[in-house]
């Protein structure tokens, strides 16, 4: 599968930071992960956090 490096040419910012096995750990324990699938390929990631669930306004995203 080809990597695309979506920071190529940008300047350092929290886009780019590395990570590490720990750090990303310590983000699933906190929030819910979607992965989405095609034909058994992982083809995106979204990551929720639950960390202050009381700063989101439901009502805006139900409806």
């Amino acid at each position: 599968m080809e990597q695309i490096d979506l920071a190529a040419g940008l300047r350092r910012g929290h886009w780019s930071s590395c990570v590490t096995e720990k750090s990303v750990l310590r983000s699933i324990k906190t929030s819910r992960v979607l992965v989405a699938r095609n034909s058994g390929d992982i083809i995106g990631t979204l990551r929720l956090e639950r960390k202050e669930p009381w700063a989101i306004d439901l009502a805006y995203l139900i409806r």
